[in-house]
């Protein structure tokens, strides 16, 4: 991990020597103190892991929907689609698991079936939302199939049951150090509280500011609990982001955590970004009395896609590096929400500069495993594109990864005229009417890749005719004789795209989609 990377080379550099030090998840963390508290049986079982429960939900749900609580679960799956069961048991099964971690409690209420007030004909409370009621019942007879397997709720609570002798004999690590992490379930959290009494944990936890703000509520929270809302009470910014890593906080003071130190770095107020630092640090709020907005110190770009987005971010980096010689290219960071999501603009953009002087060095962090195993990542995008509504991004994202290009025999040069022939031709979505049609829309072919590719298509076969109509089409005009193999490879991937969106909609048993899928 990059993060563990960084704090090694943090400390080498400041001790001259960074040993014997590991950077394990908390997740990894939380099980290995497990085994140390517990012992080596006490251990997960595969059962409750998400994929075991995505496959035994998608085995068992047929038998609950004639349930009278499962009618919303019904009518969801009314047209019995194979594809549409599998998404949502595979999104109940990620429920099930962030519960185990997340909601214990609830978990070992639906197990019990304990509930405050009258209870229902299933053992559930009669004010239980409709929606818990049907995974309430989805839970129990999971656990009643696996009625000896371990879950993360027994584990949790056999820990909490653990006395203050029995943790000092166990053979806990003399130091943890909790770092970089900007939330934690409640449950992890009792865990590390209960280490404690042996070990020394120290949490480094990141705050915009000194003051408590655990009590802020975004004006939308305040209305809705029949309050009244004023701007000038509070930085705004404050309740609105955040929201994580001020629950964490609020966390470590419910437990009662000793604050050792506290370390604030306040913004220098000449700029806009300074500003807007110090009222966050602050907590107060000076929309009034803005500095210069135009002083570059903090910028905001609206753009149309996420390779725009790129484009504009090397674009400013370029500037930067031009405006201030000591910049180095170590000391930027660039953030995104999801960096799996951006990884194939930032490569197509900073990987392929337009001559040297423009090349940026950079390496990209915080990927998935897929995303760093390039043939896993193409057979994944493949299957997302081929039942996907086929965006002109999305079959440009597919193209540009480095297995299916070279497959296509796709250059540098191929992917920039695909390109600008979509923009130009107008594509936008779908493969054609028939496309449209099997995923619930109106059947045409506007703004398809089918009348895109026929505009190609009139273009080369009229060149040099002028411009006129083509039946409904106007031809491409831009297309040179050197396009012709680039042409040829984008029709031959768009026929094998269309292909496999037409073979995904077929219905197939569990081996013949194997056998597809590795054929494929």
């Amino acid at each position: 991990h990059e993060s563990s990377r960084w704090l090694s080379l943090q400390v080498a550099r400041r001790r001259g020597l960074s040993m014997g030090l590991r950077f394990p998840f908390p997740r990894g963390m939380v099980d290995e103190l497990t085994t140390v508290l517990l012992g080596t049986e006490q251990r997960c079982s595969p059962c409750f892991g998400h994929s075991a429960m995505t496959w035994w939900l998608y085995d068992r749900l047929p038998h609950f929907l004639d349930h009278p609580h499962f009618a919303p679960v019904r009518h969801y799956l009314r047209d019995g689609a194979h594809i549409r069961r599998f998404e949502l048991v595979t999104r109940i099964a990620g429920l099930f698991d962030q519960y185990q971690i997340y909601r214990p409690d609830q978990l070992r209420g639906w197990e019990s079936a304990r509930s405050i007030g009258e209870r229902s004909n299933d053992g559930l409370a009669t004010d239980t939302l409709p929606g818990e009621i049907w995974q309430a019942l989805l839970w129990r007879a999971l656990r009643a199939e696996f009625p000896g397997a371990i879950s993360f709720v027994d584990l949790h609570a056999k820990i909490a049951a653990l006395d203050e002798p029995q943790i000092a004999a166990a053979s806990l690590p003399a130091r943890l150090r909790i770092f970089g992490v900007n939330s934690l379930p409640p449950a992890f959290l009792d865990i590390f509280w209960k280490v404690a009494v042996r070990s020394r944990i120290d949490v480094y936890a990141l705050s915009p500011t000194a003051e408590y703000w655990s009590d802020l509520r975004t004006q939308k929270e305040q209305l809705r609990a029949g309050g009244t809302f004023d701007d000038d009470q509070h930085m705004p910014l404050a309740a609105s982001l955040g929201r994580l890593g001020r629950d964490l906080l609020e966390q470590l003071f419910a437990k009662d955590f000793q604050q050792l130190s506290e370390r604030f770095d306040v913004g220098h107020e000449r700029t806009a970004l300074g500003r807007l630092q110090a009222d966050l640090c602050s907590l107060e709020n000076h929309s009034g009395h803005s500095p210069q907005l135009d002083d570059g110190s903090l910028e905001v770009h609206c753009c149309h896609s996420r390779m725009r987005e790129v484009e504009v971010l090397h674009d400013r980096l370029l500037a930067a590096f031009q405006d201030d010689p000591s910049l180095r290219p170590r000391d930027v960071l660039i953030m995104a929400p999801d960096m799996n999501a951006y990884a194939p603009y930032v490569a197509a953009v900073f990987g392929a500069p337009e001559n040297e002087t423009t090349r940026i060095p950079y390496s990209i962090a915080d990927q998935s495993s897929r995303s760093q195993l390039a043939i896993i990542d193409a057979f994944l995008r493949v299957l997302q594109l081929a039942s996907s509504r086929f965006t002109a991004a999305e079959v440009i994202a597919t193209l540009e990864c480095e297995p299916i290009r070279r497959h296509f025999k796709l250059t540098d040069t191929d992917l920039e005229r695909i390109r600008r022939w979509l923009i130009d031709c107008g594509v936008v979505w779908a493969l054609d009417a028939a496309h449209r049609a099997r995923l619930g829309f109106t059947p045409d072919s506007e703004f398809s890749f089918a009348h895109g590719t026929a505009t190609l298509l009139d273009g080369y076969a009229m060149n040099g005719a002028g411009p006129r109509l083509h039946g409904a089409r106007l031809p491409y005009e831009d297309l040179e004789g050197d396009h012709l193999d680039s042409l040829e490879r984008f029709l031959a991937a768009m026929d094998a795209f269309a292909e496999w969106a037409t073979a995904i909609d077929l219905p197939r048993g569990r081996r013949d989609w194997a056998q597809w899928l590795e054929t494929l």
